[in-house]
Protein backbone atom coordinates (compact mmCIF):
# COMPACT_ATOMS: atom_id res chain seq x y z
CA UNK A 1 0.00 0.00 0.00
CA UNK A 2 2.85 2.34 0.86
CA UNK A 3 4.49 1.69 -2.51
CA UNK A 4 1.28 2.60 -4.30
CA UNK A 5 0.95 5.81 -2.28
CA UNK A 6 4.57 6.63 -3.00
CA UNK A 7 4.24 6.15 -6.74
CA UNK A 8 0.82 7.79 -7.14
CA UNK A 9 1.13 10.75 -4.78
CA UNK A 10 4.86 11.19 -4.58
CA UNK A 11 4.75 10.81 -0.78
CA UNK A 12 8.38 9.92 -0.48
CA UNK A 13 8.54 11.58 2.95
CA UNK A 14 5.99 9.14 4.34
CA UNK A 15 7.83 6.24 2.76
CA UNK A 16 11.18 7.22 4.24
CA UNK A 17 9.67 7.12 7.73
CA UNK A 18 8.69 3.45 7.38
CA UNK A 19 10.80 0.53 8.56
CA UNK A 20 11.19 -0.93 5.05
CA UNK A 21 11.62 2.41 3.33
CA UNK A 22 14.20 1.38 0.76
CA UNK A 23 12.17 -1.64 -0.33
CA UNK A 24 9.06 0.51 -0.83
CA UNK A 25 10.98 3.11 -2.82
CA UNK A 26 12.60 0.40 -4.95
CA UNK A 27 9.22 -1.16 -5.62
CA UNK A 28 7.74 2.20 -6.62
CA UNK A 29 10.71 2.91 -8.89
CA UNK A 30 10.38 -0.50 -10.53
CA UNK A 31 6.66 -0.03 -11.15
CA UNK A 32 7.26 3.39 -12.67
CA UNK A 33 9.91 1.92 -14.92
CA UNK A 34 7.58 -0.87 -16.07
CA UNK A 35 4.89 1.71 -16.73
CA UNK A 36 2.12 0.68 -14.38
CA UNK A 37 2.78 3.56 -12.03
CA UNK A 38 2.11 6.18 -14.66
CA UNK A 39 -1.39 4.84 -15.48
CA UNK A 40 -4.60 5.65 -13.67
CA UNK A 41 -6.86 2.95 -12.27
CA UNK A 42 -9.25 3.38 -15.22
CA UNK A 43 -6.31 2.87 -17.59
CA UNK A 44 -5.34 -0.27 -15.67
CA UNK A 45 -8.86 -1.70 -15.99
CA UNK A 46 -8.92 -0.89 -19.71
CA UNK A 47 -5.55 -2.59 -20.29
CA UNK A 48 -6.64 -5.70 -18.35
CA UNK A 49 -9.93 -5.76 -20.27
CA UNK A 50 -8.11 -5.58 -23.59
CA UNK A 51 -5.92 -8.50 -22.53
CA UNK A 52 -8.98 -10.61 -21.72
CA UNK A 53 -10.97 -9.56 -24.82
CA UNK A 54 -10.01 -12.51 -27.09
CA UNK A 55 -11.00 -15.11 -24.49
CA UNK A 56 -14.24 -13.25 -23.79
CA UNK A 57 -15.05 -13.04 -27.51
CA UNK A 58 -14.39 -16.78 -27.89
CA UNK A 59 -16.76 -17.60 -25.00
CA UNK A 60 -19.45 -15.33 -26.44
CA UNK A 61 -19.09 -16.95 -29.86
CA UNK A 62 -19.45 -20.40 -28.33
CA UNK A 63 -22.57 -19.31 -26.42
CA UNK A 64 -24.11 -17.72 -29.53
CA UNK A 65 -23.47 -20.90 -31.55
CA UNK A 66 -25.20 -22.95 -28.84
CA UNK A 67 -28.20 -20.63 -28.84
CA UNK A 68 -28.43 -20.74 -32.63
CA UNK A 69 -28.24 -24.54 -32.57
CA UNK A 70 -31.00 -24.73 -29.96
CA UNK A 71 -33.20 -22.32 -31.94
CA UNK A 72 -32.66 -24.39 -35.09
CA UNK A 73 -33.61 -27.57 -33.24
CA UNK A 74 -36.83 -25.94 -31.96
CA UNK A 75 -37.73 -24.79 -35.47
CA UNK A 76 -37.15 -28.33 -36.76
CA UNK A 77 -39.36 -29.76 -34.02
CA UNK A 78 -42.17 -27.34 -34.86
CA UNK A 79 -42.41 -29.03 -38.24
CA UNK A 80 -42.72 -32.54 -36.78
CA UNK A 81 -46.20 -34.02 -37.22
CA UNK A 82 -47.59 -35.41 -33.97
CA UNK A 83 -48.82 -38.98 -34.15
CA UNK A 84 -51.82 -39.94 -32.03
CA UNK A 85 -52.36 -43.61 -32.84
CA UNK A 86 -50.57 -46.37 -31.01
CA UNK A 87 -50.01 -48.39 -34.18
CA UNK A 88 -48.19 -45.52 -35.86
CA UNK A 89 -46.05 -44.92 -32.76
CA UNK A 90 -45.24 -48.62 -32.54
CA UNK A 91 -43.92 -48.64 -36.11
CA UNK A 92 -41.56 -45.67 -35.56
CA UNK A 93 -37.86 -45.95 -34.95
CA UNK A 94 -36.00 -44.51 -31.99
CA UNK A 95 -35.17 -41.19 -33.66
CA UNK A 96 -38.77 -40.50 -34.67
CA UNK A 97 -40.06 -41.45 -31.21
CA UNK A 98 -37.44 -39.22 -29.66
CA UNK A 99 -38.68 -36.32 -31.81
CA UNK A 100 -42.25 -36.98 -30.66
CA UNK A 101 -41.19 -36.77 -27.01
CA UNK A 102 -39.09 -33.66 -27.63
CA UNK A 103 -42.10 -31.89 -29.14
CA UNK A 104 -44.12 -32.54 -25.99
CA UNK A 105 -41.28 -31.60 -23.65
CA UNK A 106 -39.77 -28.58 -25.42
CA UNK A 107 -42.66 -27.02 -27.32
CA UNK A 108 -45.74 -27.99 -25.30
CA UNK A 109 -43.75 -27.88 -22.01
CA UNK A 110 -45.42 -31.05 -20.71
CA UNK A 111 -43.78 -33.00 -17.92
CA UNK A 112 -44.69 -36.02 -15.85
CA UNK A 113 -45.44 -38.43 -18.68
CA UNK A 114 -43.89 -41.86 -18.79
CA UNK A 115 -42.18 -43.72 -21.58
CA UNK A 116 -43.08 -47.17 -20.26
CA UNK A 117 -46.42 -48.64 -19.28
CA UNK A 118 -49.54 -50.20 -20.70
CA UNK A 119 -51.53 -49.05 -23.72
CA UNK A 120 -54.37 -48.07 -21.39
CA UNK A 121 -52.18 -45.43 -19.71
CA UNK A 122 -51.30 -43.79 -23.02
CA UNK A 123 -54.89 -43.55 -24.21
CA UNK A 124 -56.33 -42.26 -20.93
CA UNK A 125 -53.85 -39.44 -20.36
CA UNK A 126 -54.62 -35.89 -21.44
CA UNK A 127 -52.01 -35.22 -24.09
CA UNK A 128 -52.69 -32.45 -26.61
CA UNK A 129 -52.88 -34.22 -29.97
Amino acid sequence: MGAVMCERDGTVGWTQGQSKAQGLVDLARKRWRVGTGSRTMADERRVKGEAKAPARAEKLQKKRCGRAKKAGELERLKGVELISSYAALKGMGNDALSDQLKVYKLIHKLTGFTTTGTVYIYFTTDLPY
